[in-house]
């Protein structure tokens, strides 16, 4: 052997992973060898790799006690982590040969060889440092009580307004009133002045000094505000007066708004789903989306919602809700606080075709005086969220299930309420057009399901967790007596999948039949789903090829004995809800004399193929035999 390569435990069992860690395009399978640590996989030394060449020696061998698997004909090598076991356990794919590599059993060696350390990279001398400073003891700090981990601690905040309010008269032209401002330095501040009929009224931000640190900028004949301005000290002053000569009453009203959060970059990696044009400041993103409300999220169920999908919502926010730190409340639509109605149409599409859609909240937004950045207002408080009974299209992707199918549209719209956006939008200059559903509930590339899971990915997960927070599993009270946390409000159960099974057939007892000496015997051909959901129901259409010398009936009644020798009563099965076996009976018939060549045929093709993962794509071939 010229080659040795070492084969790395994964965090998870997948192909994706495995293409990153152990994926061997060059393996020779002449000169090459594979390593496995077996205490690195928590197996026995006396581990074995079962090679299967055909997909029924593949079948075979995810019933066997070998703890790993290769399948020459896909170039993948499995970890069957629970041995006989359905299923590969915790395991899956660990590793990625060239399709149709021919690898055997002596290019696999299982030892407790580690892996030779990367070469090192050469350095400059090292500097002797300096003489350390000897430092008094740490004070262990009391542990936080709300997570940092996010953009924002506890989620992104609303803008924090604090309104002052003034009222006066200009009595003589040219006459100037002078207001002190409350603010702190580094707060944004903004001044709206209202005015009787044809007073034409002019207000300015001004320090101590009288020096303008903010003009109108947008005036009319009763009206007239500035941009805003950030504070650079606590001594400001708000000035009004009239232009010319005019007179008159007037309003005055002065904006605070706390100080922005100091903002951290965006991983590059999450870059292609989250909404960077709005990450500039807290109140720019909480103004377009849901923002923690002192720990809390308020959403309301609105119009068109039955009791199915209002508990199909209720799932949808609860397991969204056990990924970031905070947490939902029910309220009603006319809440005060209510964030984000919920709402569901029977309409096929909301909008050109669209399955769903989130509606943000119309907002405002002023450039502030040094033109350096903007200040945004929400000025509703309420996004929607409407899906459509095209919702339930995406079933193809989960088996079938109309639950899951309308889940993954509502995962959807809800990271958009959340902040993130499609992979596919360059508007922000990231874009990833290719990734699928898989990668990110976002992408418009829609993929059958891996693991019938209809919510967020890993991406989408840290993507939410970097804004949000990650969940810590302290809860935050409900202020509200008559509406409690959601995750309070029932049991729920976020455990259920939707993988698409995978398909299989075979006849009962062998592919051969010796005809009867009389009457008939049944021939049994098995249908089963396994691996995958089966809770729908699923027919499977026969498609029947027979030899020339083989003839058939499709009745029990007037076909003969001499002449026939299969009765083909029907061409499809079909599996009820929850079973995962159907039977399909073809009854062969007596024969008296020597035939000819003799076989029967058929191909199984479901009504729906993307209800299935795999699908049998060869025929089954049934050998009739003579008499004897």
């Amino acid at each position: 052997m010229s080659g040795k390569h070492y084969l790395k435990p994964l965090s998870k069992y997948s192909k994706k992973n495995a293409k990153k860690e152990n994926k061997f395009s060059n393996f020779s399978p002449d000169e090459d060898l594979l390593l496995i640590d077996y205490e690195a996989f928590g197996v026995p030394a006396t581990a074995s790799v079962y090679v299967a060449s055909l997909k029924r020696d593949f079948k075979k061998s995810k019933k066997s006690d070998a703890e790993f698997i290769y399948y020459a004909k896909s170039g993948r090598l499995f970890f069957n982590e629970n041995g006989v076991v359905k299923g590969f356990g915790k395991g899956g794919v660990v590793g990625l040969f060239q399709k149709s590599a021919s690898l055997n059993s002596s290019n696999f060696l299982f030892s407790d060889e580690v892996p030779p350390p990367p070469e090192p990279v050469t350095t400059l001398e090292p500097i002797t440092p300096p003489e350390p400073i000897t430092l008094p003891e740490p004070v262990t700090p009391a542990p936080p009580t709300a997570p940092t981990d996010g953009l924002f601690a506890n989620g992104p905040r609303p803008p924090q307004l604090s309104v002052q309010d003034f009222s006066g008269a200009i009595s003589v032209g040219g006459e100037v009133d002078r207001f002190p401002v409350s603010s702190s330095t580094g707060d944004v501040v903004k001044l709206y002045v209202d005015a009787a009929e044809d007073t034409n009224p002019l207000v300015r931000l001004v320090d101590a000094g009288g020096r303008v640190l903010d003009p109108a900028v947008a005036y009319n004949g009763n009206s007239a505000s500035t941009s805003g301005y950030r504070a650079k000290s606590d001594a400001m002053f708000a000035e009004v007066y009239a232009q010319h000569s005019f007179t008159g009453s007037y309003t005055l009203q002065v904006e605070g708004y706390e100080a922005d959060v100091a903002l951290r970059s965006i991983p590059q990696d999450l870059l292609i789903v989250l909404d960077q044009e709005v990450m500039d400041t807290a109140d720019h993103y909480a103004s377009l989306y849901l923002y923690s409300d002192d720990g809390l999220i308020y959403v309301s169920f609105g119009s068109g919602l039955t009791a199915e999908t209002k508990r199909w919502w209720e799932d949808v926010l609860a397991a969204t809700d056990g990924l970031i730190e905070p947490e939902f409340v029910i309220v009603p639509q006319d809440h005060p606080k209510s964030q984000l109605v919920l709402n569901q149409t029977s309409a096929s599409e909301v909008s050109d075709g669209a399955a769903g859609i989130y509606q943000s909240p119309s907002t405002t937004w002023s450039e502030l005086a040094d033109e350096s950045q903007y200040n945004y207002r929400r000025v509703e408080q309420q996004g929607t969220i409407n899906l459509s009974a095209g919702a339930y299209t995406q079933a193809s992707r989960y088996a079938g299930s109309r639950e899951a199918g309308w889940k993954s549209t509502a995962f959807h719209e809800l990271g958009h309420a959340l902040g993130l956006e499609h992979p596919h939008d360059d508007s922000d200059g990231d874009v990833d057009a290719d990734i699928d559903t898989n990668g990110t509930v976002m992408s418009y590339v829609k993929e059958q399901d891996a693991d019938g899971d209809p919510g967020y990915t890993d991406l989408d997960i840290r993507a939410l967790q970097f804004v949000y927070g990650s969940e810590s599993g302290v809860s935050t009270p409900s202020p509200l007596v008559d509406s409690p946390l959601l995750i309070e409000s029932r049991e729920f159960d976020l455990s259920q999948r939707w993988k698409a099974p995978e398909l299989l057939a075979e006849w009962v007892g062998g592919d051969r039949v010796v005809e009867p000496r009389s009457g008939l015997e049944t021939k049994i051909l098995q249908l089963t789903r396994e691996d995958g959901d089966v809770s729908i129901a699923s027919r499977i259409w026969l498609d029947f090829t027979f030899s020339p010398d083989t003839k058939n009936w499709d009745s029990l009644e007037g076909y003969s004995e001499d002449f026939h020798d299969v009765l083909v009563l029907g061409n499809s099965v079909t599996f009820e809800p929850g079973e995962a076996t159907a039977l399909f009976e073809l009854p062969v018939v007596a024969g008296s004399q020597a035939e000819g060549e003799e076989w029967v045929d058929v191909v199984v093709r479901p009504e729906y193929p993307s209800h299935y993962s795999d699908i049998p794509l060869d025929s089954l071939r049934l050998t009739i035999i003579d008499a004897l």
